[in-house]
């Protein structure tokens, strides 16, 4: 019924919609019936919709890995989800029985997601900035900027339910929203890992943040991998949303006390000294829990999704885990071939251009499994973090570059560089969500069917 009547008829879901049935032979029958009220002239309308529509798919699909099978798969997809996290069903109750009713109805559910996304990459990236630039900490972060980051946190996590919520009130839960919402939430992961090290002091010693860096994102990866192994979505009583709720309290509960008071006096083992020499404290037991957690989720996750061997599809998921493996290694590499003067006054841009490879992991594994395609074995989320491997190898450990000019010269490789997998990746994330929109004949943040004009 779907391919037939939603997207080329919609004056026939129209007139379905809101309505209740219980058997498919009512499911017809009502088709059927609206059907003949349909008049010739609309007809005609859906039928030159529709074939507009797809030569606009034909034309995107030059520069999208998504074949016309894959836009035809997508049409048929069906979001499937087992099991909900204990803090994540009171966020989706209040969402659904208290946000939701207050916004318009106009209002698209991809735009809820979209505006919780910016507000918490703004404060985020505020954050970052006030204690990034300075690896090594020779300043405190203000206690505001941890408070609104722990608002836009709490906010994102309350429109990341009700876009849910207003996409059944409106009647536009579509694959494209599947792909909004856990592409966003892709993003915002890693942010909040950042934030993570920022807050706990994980970073004051390089190795501890490159460690909970590459352990959380591949968590996540590996995750939706998962997913595009089995063909559904499954959750935990403690999951991702619990986790973010102990990253808002524990950023309020540093707020009030500032982040190196909390780990220099109040929470500091004094009498335990490493054999390094260094004074023992939390950031250290911290660490070593998160690390435990993320190989347990790693290896738990790498076991189910070898155990499969293959998608649903008959696909190998050898490809998607190379992908996590090399990535993961690159971002070693750099951290071990790079110069402390560099993560000194770079770090956040160094994290961000690691960070995106991931992200556009995430996406593709979401592409794959909505489509039902196979995971590209290579694509240009493995091209910007190489390059900035082997442009610190060659400028910090050999002798190819004077020594006067190798900062000048990596501090321009290392912006161009983002730039590029900055720019790569809005491409490939608007390619790919324009030509979905059009296949699915919907507006990407409009409720309203797709038209000519």
């Amino acid at each position: 019924m779907q391919d037939g009547f939603d997207f080329l008829f919609p004056q026939v879901m129209k007139n379905l919609c809101r309505h209740r049935f219980h058997s498919t032979e009512e499911i017809v029958k009502a088709c059927n019936t609206s059907l003949m009220a349909v008049c010739e002239a609309s007809i005609s309308s859906g039928i030159r919709i529709l074939v507009y529509r797809w030569q606009k798919c034909k034309d995107i699909e030059s520069v999208s890995r998504l074949t016309t099978e894959d836009l035809t798969n997508i049409l048929g997809h069906q979001y499937k989800v087992q099991g909900k996290g204990i803090i994540e069903r009171r966020i989706n109750a209040f969402a659904a029985d208290v946000v939701v009713p207050r916004l318009p109805q106009w209002l698209a559910p991809n735009s809820i997601t979209v505006i919780g996304f910016l507000v918490h990459a703004f404060f985020a990236m505020v954050l970052m900035c006030s204690r990034f630039h300075s690896y090594f900490y020779t300043e405190e972060i203000k206690s505001a900027y941890l408070i609104l980051y722990a608002i836009s946190l709490l906010f994102y996590q309350i429109m990341d339910s009700a876009d849910g919520a207003q996409a059944k009130r409106t009647g536009n839960s579509t694959p494209l929203g599947e792909l909004m919402d856990h592409g966003c939430d892709a993003m915002t992961m890693c942010f909040v890992i950042n934030t993570l090290s920022c807050i706990f002091r994980l970073s004051f010693f390089l190795y501890r943040h490159i460690t909970i860096f590459i352990l959380l994102n591949s968590c996540f990866c590996l995750t939706h991998l998962l997913s595009y192994t089995r063909g559904f979505v499954s959750f935990y009583s403690i999951d991702a949303i619990e986790g973010q709720w102990a990253v808002i309290i524990f950023t309020l509960i540093v707020a009030y006390t500032g982040v190196d008071s909390l780990w220099d006096e109040i929470l500091q083992f004094s009498n335990l000294v490493f054999v390094v020499g260094r004074t023992l404290e939390w950031g250290d037991i911290l660490f070593g829990v998160i690390v435990l957690i993320g190989v347990i989720v790693i290896l738990r996750n790498v076991f189910l999704i070898l155990n499969q061997r293959t998608t649903t599809e008959g696909y190998s998921v050898l490809p998607p885990l190379v992908a996590v493996l090399y990535t993961s290694v690159i971002a070693v590499i750099c951290t071990m071939s790079g110069e402390l003067y560099f993560y000194k006054f770079m770090f956040s841009v160094t994290m961000l251009i690691l960070m995106i490879p991931y992200v556009k992991i995430t996406w593709l594994l979401l592409i794959s499994y909505i489509s039902k395609s196979e995971f590209p074995f290579w694509d240009t989320y493995l091209l910007y973090n190489t390059l900035l491997a082997i442009a610190q190898l060659i400028i910090f450990n050999t002798g190819f570059v004077v020594n006067f000019l190798k900062y000048s010269i990596f501090f321009y490789a290392v912006y161009i560089l983002l730039t590029l997998a900055i720019l790569d990746f809005i491409f490939f994330a608007y390619t790919n969500i324009r030509l979905m929109a059009i296949a699915l004949g919907i507006s990407v943040f409009k409720v309203k069917q797709y038209s000519l004009s």
